[in-house]
C-alpha cells in the first residue's frame, strides 16, 4: 500500500488519513461558509465513515491547531489555519509527544499475572506521558473473545495494538490478517515463529545460560532443566540457553539426560489457574526427586515452575538451598515471599510495557516502516534457594 507521501508499506489508521483528508477540504476553502464545522452526522455521511472515526479525526485536527473546541457545539476552524502549516497525521514529535492522541489497545487472554500486571502498567506509563488513549480487552475464560478483537480490531476506532499471542491456529490467522491490512500490531514476550512481526521480548536463552552456567560452576556438576516441551519461542528459548550453558560446561553428551520435560499447557485455559498451572512440573519432579541422587540443581522454565519444586520437596522431606538447588525465571513478587527466597532471572516488565507502546506509536506515525525487533536483558538474582547452606 502507498500512503500520500509515497511511502510504501505505512499503514495510517482511518482517523488519521481522513484527518489529511479533510485538512484539505479545509483549507480549499470547503467549509468556508460555514461558522462551524457540520455536525458529526453530516460529516459522516459527506465521508462515508462511522460517527466514532469522525470523533478521532476532529480530535486529531484540533491537536494539531487547525480547529477549535467550542463548548457544546461543533468544532470551528482556526483563524491560524494555513496552507504552510504541516499536515496531521504526519508522525512529527514535538517535546517528546506525538503529533496526534492515538488510541491502543493491550490484548490478551489469560489470569492476570505479574508479567501482564507490570508490562501493562510500563504501556500505561508511556500512555500518560504522550496523551494517548489506552484500552484493554482481555478474557480469562479462553481465546474466543481475543480473536474476534483481533479479526476485527480494525472496525474498532483503534489505531494499533500491543498483544500477548500464541502458538495457534486460530492467532496465526488472525494476526496475518491485521499483517495483510497493515495494521500496527507489536506481540509482547513470544513473537509467532516464522512471521515477520514486531516484538518485544527480553534475552531468554542468555538469561537461562547465565543461570545454568552460575549453578554449573558453583556446585560443578551439571544442572537439571525443568520445563515444558517448547510450543512457542520463549519455551525453545530458554531451552536453547540451558543447552548451551551445559555445551559450554562439558557436558554437551549428557544434555538430553538432564532435561525433565512435561507437556505443555499454556494454550489450554483449564491450566490458567495458578494452582492448575503447577501439576504437570510438580509430577514430573516429584517423580524425579523420588529417585534423584542428592544434591540436585534444577533450572525452572519460570516462577512458578519453580514453586512446583517447592511443593514436591517439601512432600518428600528435602530441603531447598541444600538438597534441592532451584532457581527460576521472571522474578515475581513470590520469588522473594518463598522459604527460602527463591533465586530468579528478573524481566524488565515495565520496560518491556513502556517500549511496546513506544514501537507501536511510531509504527502507527509511520516513523518505522519495517518489522522491529527489541530484546530487553534480564538480570540474575541469586538468594538462598540456590547459595547452598551446610
Amino acid at each position: 500500500m502507498r500512503d500520500s507521501a509515497g511511502q510504501e508499506g505505512v499503514y495510517r489508521s482511518k482517523a488519521l488519513r481522513l484527518s489529511g483528508r479533510m485538512l484539505q477540504d479545509i483549507r480549499s476553502g470547503c467549509f468556508r461558509n460555514r461558522e462551524l464545522l457540520p455536525s458529526e452526522l453530516e460529516l459522516s455521511r459527506h465521508y462515508g465513515v462511522s460517527r466514532t472515526t469522525i470523533r478521532r479525526v476532529i480530535s486529531i485536527l484540533i491537536s494539531s491547531g487547525e480547529l477549535v473546541k467550542e463548548p457544546n457545539r461543533t468544532a470551528r476552524i482556526s483563524d491560524l489555519s494555513t496552507h504552510s502549516r504541516p499536515s496531521p497525521g504526519a508522525g512529527e514529535e514535538e517535546g517528546g509527544a506525538f503529533s496526534a492522541p492515538f488510541s491502543i489497545a493491550f490484548v490478551y487472554a489469560g489470569v492476570p499475572d505479574g508479567f501482564v500486571v507490570g508490562t501493562s502498567e510500563g504501556t500505561k506509563e508511556f500512555c500518560r506521558e504522550h496523551g494517548c488513549d489506552l484500552q484493554f480487552f482481555t478474557s480469562e475464560q479462553g481465546h474466543d473473545e481475543v480473536i474476534d478483537l483481533l479479526n476485527h480490531a480494525s472496525e474498532l476506532g483503534i489505531d494499533g495494538l500491543i498483544v500477548l499471542p500464541y502458538e495457534t491456529e486460530a492467532y496465526r490467522n488472525a494476526i496475518c490478517g491485521l499483517l495483510e491490512r497493515n495494521f500496527p500490531i507489536v506481540c509482547l514476550d513470544r513473537p509467532l515463529g516464522g512471521m515477520k512481526l514486531n516484538s518485544v521480548e527480553v534475552d531468554n536463552s542468555g538469561g537461562v545460560c547465565l543461570a545454568a552456567s552460575a549453578l554449573i560452576t558453583r556446585f560443578s556438576r551439571p544442572v537439571y532443566y525443568l520445563g515444558a516441551v517448547p510450543n512457542h519461542s520463549t519455551q525453545q528459548n530458554r531451552l536453547n540457553g540451558f543447552r548451551m550453558a551445559m555445551r559450554e560446561a562439558g557436558y554437551s553428551d549428557r544434555i538430553h539426560d538432564y532435561l525433565l520435560l512435561y507437556p505443555a499447557t499454556d494454550n489450554d485455559p483449564e491450566y490458567w489457574e495458578e494452582t492448575k498451572m503447577q501439576e504437570p512440573p510438580y509430577r514430573k519432579v516429584k517423580s524425579f526427586l523420588s529417585g534423584a541422587s542428592l544434591p540436585v540443581s534444577i533450572l525452572c522454565m519460570n516462577d512458578y515452575v519453580a514453586l512446583a519444586v517447592y511443593r514436591a520437596a517439601e512432600e518428600l522431606g528435602l530441603s531447598i538451598g541444600s538438597d534441592v538447588m532451584v532457581c527460576g525465571f521472571d522474578d515475581l513478587p513470590l520469588a522473594r515471599l518463598q522459604s527460602p527466597p527463591l533465586s530468579s532471572i528478573e524481566q524488565p516488565r515495565r520496560r518491556i510495557g513502556f517500549e511496546a507502546a513506544d514501537l507501536l506509536c511510531k509504527l502507527i506515525s509511520g516513523k518505522i516502516g519495517r518489522s522491529v525487533n527489541l530484546r530487553l536483558p534480564v538480570e540474575l538474582h541469586e538468594r538462598e534457594s540456590t547459595l547452598g547452606r551446610s
